[in-house]
């Protein structure tokens, strides 16, 4: 029997972020043929990346090498897709954008393709920027890496058959280990960006109230503007002494040594990503319960804390909470709190959710 073909379209990716640690994950199954008899799973980089170094090595990932303007790019990347499409007619195409949808659909069209369409969007579809929701309706299917994801989804009309749940892809990891050492050490891993969506001036106003000694390291990048910013905020506290600037690594998790807890303040997010990676090595976490994603991860009192977004005393008591409660966190109860997100279930799942959709 043939292998039913899966042609994933990526959008251009800057290397750094959640969503390709996520696709690298697939790529690496599709590496060491996980999909077996069944699939065959392609990548697809129509518009380029920013950079050529973020995903593993692999024959199922195809890169068109543009480097122009974005509008040339554009023109481009869809002449490219609408070849592709045409010359390797798969039976599902999965979208991580909606104007990805909107070209799979126009090629499916044009060509009299049979493909079903899939989304596959990784941030709060009401919150998240470059979505255009009334197009969502072409899609057959959508994977949600998120119930909240889920939610929004069925609030713009979209009937339950329709959606599956999926979530992320997180590796089992060693734990790191945490000593008690008389401080409180907090980490962040994600982009800088004190006011946006990543909303960094929440946890220095929520750390700024705390009677205890900590430290906080950010672990991640930023435009110069935004760390300004941030650099001036945390002296305006009057913390400064105890925020580090660790800058991005392409290893993070080597950088983080006796961690209290991991932070993440964010206003919405699509899955969380590093919350998950942070359970995955038994550290606790303390989020706000923003759309989308967190409370799909977090259990309060198991593996951290989830605190109202905006509310910078439910946080402060949160933060002092995780700290005098630290040995109640165990390292494998953190662990196998997301034990459904390790890639063999995860895949399996995903399997099954192929077949669903090919009906």
């Amino acid at each position: 029997m043939d292998k039913a073909r899966v042609i994933v379209l990526l959008p251009r990716l800057s290397g750094h972020g959640g969503t390709e640690t996520v696709v690298n994950e697939w790529i690496r199954q599709s590496n060491d043929n996980f999909f077996g008899d069944e699939f065959i799973v392609q990548y697809v980089a129509a518009t380029g990346t920013d950079s050529e170094n973020w995903h593993v090595a692999s024959k199922y990932y195809i890169w068109n090498d543009v480097r122009n303007n974005h509008f040339i790019r554009q023109i481009q990347g869809t002449l490219f897709l609408s070849r592709f499409l045409k010359s390797s007619n798969p039976d599902i195409v999965i979208v991580l954008s909606t104007k990805l949808l909107q070209i799979a659909k126009m090629v499916r069209d044009i060509f009299h393709l049979k493909y079903k369409i899939v989304t596959w969007l990784h941030f709060s579809l009401r919150n998240g920027t470059g979505f255009d929701l009334s197009k969502i309706h072409l899609a057959d299917s959508h994977l949600c890496i998120s119930s909240g994801i889920k939610e929004e989804l069925h609030d713009l009309g979209v009937d339950d058959s329709r959606i599956f749940m999926i979530g992320n892809p997180v590796k089992p990891n060693k734990p790191i280990i945490r000593n008690n050492d008389g401080k409180a050490h907090f980490y962040y891993v994600g982009r800088l960006m004190l006011t946006g969506q990543k909303n960094l001036k929440e946890m220095f106003l929520g750390l700024a109230n705390l009677n205890l000694d900590w430290q906080l390291d950010l672990i991640g990048d930023g435009s110069k503007s935004e760390i300004k910013s941030i650099e001036s905020f945390i002296q305006q506290l009057n913390i400064g002494k105890r925020v580090n600037l660790r800058g991005w690594s392409a290893s993070p998790w080597d950088l983080v040594i006796n961690p209290t807890a991991i932070l993440l303040t964010s206003k919405y997010e699509g899955f969380g990503m590093t919350l998950a990676e942070a359970c995955a090595r038994g550290i606790p976490c303390i989020s706000s319960d923003c759309p989308v994603g967190p409370r799909d991860i977090i259990t309060n009192g198991v593996n951290g804390f989830l605190y109202p977004p905006g509310d910078i005393d439910r946080l402060s008591k949160a933060l002092n909470k995780i700290v005098i409660e630290k040995d109640s966190f165990g390292y494998s109860t953190i662990a196998n709190s997301i034990k459904k997100y390790y890639p063999k279930q995860y895949f399996r799942n995903l399997k099954n959710v192929f077949k669903n959709i090919l009906g």
